[in-house]
C-alpha cells in the first residue's frame, strides 16, 4: 500500500517465480516406500512438502517448494515462513509402465 494524501493506492497483484528442490534423502526414502510398502503397485503415493515464500530480512533466497527426506510422513513441521504442500509421486515398475503412461494427461 501507498498512500497519496488520504487515498491509499494498492498495488497490483504480481507473480514471484519459484524455484523447487529435492534434497538427496527423499530418494532414500522413496526406495524404502516402493521396497517395503508398495512393492509392484504403482498407484500414487502421498507425500508432503514445504513451499517458502520469504526468508528473513537481508535472506537472498527466492521462493521455494522442497521435498525432503521427511516427504512420506503424515504431517509435517512448519514455522513462520514455510507451508506444507501436499502432493503424491507415482513410481512405474517397467520402462513399458512408463512409456506407455499419458504423460500430457498425467501432469
Amino acid at each position: 500500500f501507498t498512500s497519496t494524501r488520504d487515498i491509499l493506492v494498492m498495488e497490483a497483484l504480481k507473480f514471484v517465480p519459484f524455484s523447487s528442490s529435492i534434497h538427496p534423502g527423499f530418494w532414500t526414502e522413496l526406495t524404502k516406500v516402493k521396497l517395503e510398502v508398495a512393492g509392484l503397485n504403482e498407484e500414487p503415493v502421498d507425500v508432503i512438502g514445504t513451499f517458502t515464500n520469504s526468508d528473513p530480512p537481508g535472506g537472498a533466497l527466492q521462493p521455494r517448494l522442497s521435498v525432503e527426506w521427511n516427504a512420506f510422513d503424515k504431517e509435517i513441521e512448519t514455522n513462520w515462513n514455510n507451508f506444507s504442500v501436499k502432493g503424491t509421486v507415482t513410481v512405474k515398475n517397467t520402462i513399458e509402465a512408463f512409456k506407455s503412461e499419458d504423460k500430457a494427461g498425467f501432469i
